[in-house]
């Protein structure tokens, strides 16, 4: 944990740093899939809370949480017993709280943060879309915060990908 908060705090990486610290979240995201549950428990809290104190930190925590979702929810079937992905989608959808107000806060603070950090959270947040609770979504205003970005070219394929999933949602739902 501490090769990656230390390369994760460290900002403008070069390429064997950044490929160190991306094999490094992976390491630890794969650790995190078998402790989470059982010595670990704090591990979404402890991220979170990790990520308000730095910015270079914030972004690939981001990433980090962007790679369990989807270790989780899409790629952990040759990898885990069903018992042990239901057991880990539950401690996800009962954290996942903390993880949707720090993407608020970052996507609420835009301007005071950078482009790559903003584009990040909406990376990340799309890859929470598929399976959070749809009052998130409808009863915040998470969709003004992302329409927000539709105008900046840097955001704008990771704005609409998580507005089209949104009404992808809401269409699933009806």
């Amino acid at each position: 944990m501490n090769l990656v908060l230390n390369l994760g705090g460290a900002g403008n990486l070069d390429k064997s740093m950044e490929s160190l610290l991306s094999k490094a979240n992976s390491i630890l995201v794969q650790i995190v899939k078998y402790e989470w549950n059982t010595t670990w428990k704090s591990f979404i809290p402890d991220i979170c809370s990790a990520s308000k104190s730095d910015l270079n930190l914030c972004q690939n925590n981001l990433s980090i949480l962007k790679m369990l979702s989807e270790e989780i929810f899409d790629f952990s079937k040759n990898q885990l017993t069903m018992h042990q992905i239901a057991e880990l989608k539950q401690h996800m959808h009962e954290e996942f709280t903390k993880v949707f107000e720090l993407c608020d806060e970052i996507l609420r603070n835009a301007d005071k943060v950078s482009a790559a950090l903003s584009r990040s959270c909406l990376e990340t947040l799309y890859s929470f879309l598929g399976w959070i609770p749809l009052f998130y979504i409808f009863f915040s205003d998470i969709i003004e915060r992302i329409v927000q970005f539709i105008s900046s070219d840097a955001h704008r394929e990771p704005a609409l990908r998580c507005l089209v999933e949104i009404v992808s949602l809401k269409i699933a739902d009806n």
